[in-house]
């Protein structure tokens, strides 16, 4: 049996799934579906993780992660997808500075009212 501890929502903490859904919020309008936004999200958690990364270790980060796609996909387009990574690492850094939970997973559903959103994180952690 493992020694793990699950909590949830802990008290005194923001839900992740409401920061979660604030930081993308900038491109949700680039989605026109609940793939694209799941897509979104996504990106928004591989750039939230490495922007918890030490300032000198999250270009290295981001070079092996663009590293990993495959040969057919277009440099314009990793340019861009780094663009677009490099913007939510700073919006991270501008707007959520002080929140050190690394995102783990999540899962999203489509309602009748719109999206149910329910993110899995660490807990708060000092900075890198």
């Amino acid at each position: 049996m493992s020694d793990s501890q699950i909590v949830l929502n802990p008290e005194g903490a923001e839900k992740m799934s409401d920061v979660l859904t604030a930081y993308v919020e900038p491109y949700v309008g680039m989605t026109d579906s609940p793939e694209t936004y799941r897509k979104l999200l996504q990106l928004g958690t591989i750039a939230w993780n490495i922007a918890l990364l030490p300032s000198q270790k999250r270009s290295q980060a981001l070079d092996e992660l663009l590293a990993q796609l495959p040969a057919t996909i277009m440099q314009d387009w990793k340019q861009d997808l780094r663009k677009v990574i490099e913007e939510l690492i700073a919006r991270k850094d501008a707007h959520f500075a002080d929140n050190h939970r690394a995102i783990v997973d999540f899962s999203l559903e489509e309602t009748r009212d719109g999206y149910h959103l329910v993110v899995a994180s660490t807990l708060a952690t000092s900075p890198g």
